[in-house]
């Protein structure tokens, strides 16, 4: 379904069974939740270079996900949910408008690779070090970074 020039994701009953979904290079502005209740299965699926400005908050719930492309769009913030993506391995979020990164990102225990290069990131969050050397981090281009004062117990973000 990629490079379809899709505004609006057509029904997707009858697909509970599917592993593997390409929408990128659409014109997708937003994922309805009713879609995302269908894709339990979905190990891989890549929404790069859409018009997405929100993280669909139910697309944390896909707790089978390895793979989460969202690069090339307009993403301002993730949820905190983020870290219920307890399957998710590889996460590109390169090439957005985020800021931050919710300090629930230090928790995912699966992820190996996450691609924040060029955005607009200010901090990191000190979570960020329990991923310690298991995670390949990118971050170039950023505009301004500088770590979050790192302590013991990173203060809870609420």
């Amino acid at each position: 379904m990629s490079r379809n020039n899709i505004e609006k994701l057509p029904d997707l009953q009858n697909l509970d069974h599917l592993v593997y979904l390409d929408l990128s290079y659409n014109k997708l502005m937003e994922i309805p939740e009713e879609n995302l209740d269908i894709l339990a299965s979905l190990l891989t699926l890549n929404l790069s270079n859409n018009l997405l400005t929100v993280f669909p908050p139910d697309l944390a719930y896909l707790y089978r996900l390895k793979i989460l492309d969202m690069s090339g769009n307009d993403l301002k913030e993730l949820p905190p949910e983020i870290n219920e993506l307890v399957s998710l391995e590889k996460l590109d979020l390169h090439d957005n408008m985020l800021e931050e990164l919710p300090a629930s990102i230090g928790k995912m225990k699966t992820l190996t690779y996450l691609d924040v290069s060029n955005n607009k990131i200010m901090s990191i969050p000190a979570t960020i070090n329990a991923m310690g050397s298991r995670c390949e981090l990118k971050l170039e281009e950023q505009s301004s970074i500088k770590a979050r004062e790192m302590e013991e117990d990173p203060p809870n973000e609420s």
